[in-house]
């Protein structure tokens, strides 16, 4: 399953990336997500910015049908290899979880405004239910990013 998000900044390419790079700005969102559990930890690794975040969730929100599967919490890692100003490949898993959701994170700058394009696509190979957990996975997906827009939008009016 793919999924497509546009979020748009009423900031220049540079200050966007700045932001996405800043761990204290990663925690402000994590927040906002209401994780129990985070760490955020931001590399080098030559010459590619490599962004890690942990965090561990509470499940007493989803349906039983995915808690099932998870337990009474869900650990999800995202890894993001900025590789250049305006690109970064995205990974994000579930330890021992059958998928993971691969895709992009693409800065377009606009009249002084900045987009980041996000693209994922959502595999989850479990038999019979595993199109049920994709879409899921998209809705949760979805409402982060709209936490993490929200967040952002903040983060920039009060700079």
């Amino acid at each position: 399953m793919r999924i497509s998000q546009d979020l748009r900044y009423d900031a220049p390419l540079e200050t966007v990336r700045a932001m996405l790079l800043d761990p204290a700005f990663r925690e402000v969102v994590l927040q906002a997500q209401k994780v129990v559990r985070s760490d955020v930890e931001v590399s080098d690794d030559g010459g590619t910015t490599v962004v890690r975040v942990e965090q561990t969730q509470s499940t007493s929100q989803v349906p039983s049908f995915v808690r099932t599967l998870t337990g009474d919490e869900i650990t999800i890692t995202q890894v993001e290899r900025w590789t250049g100003p305006d690109h970064a490949e995205v990974e994000s898993t579930i330890p021992g979880a059958p998928g993971g959701v691969r895709g992009t994170n693409d800065l377009l700058e606009d009249g002084g405004a900045t987009v980041v394009r996000v693209v994922r696509e959502i595999t989850v190979k479990v038999p019979l239910i595993g199109s049920k957990l994709a879409k899921f996975v998209a809705s949760m997906h979805t409402k982060a990013l709209e936490k993490e827009h929200a967040a952002g939008q903040a983060w920039l009016a009060g700079q």
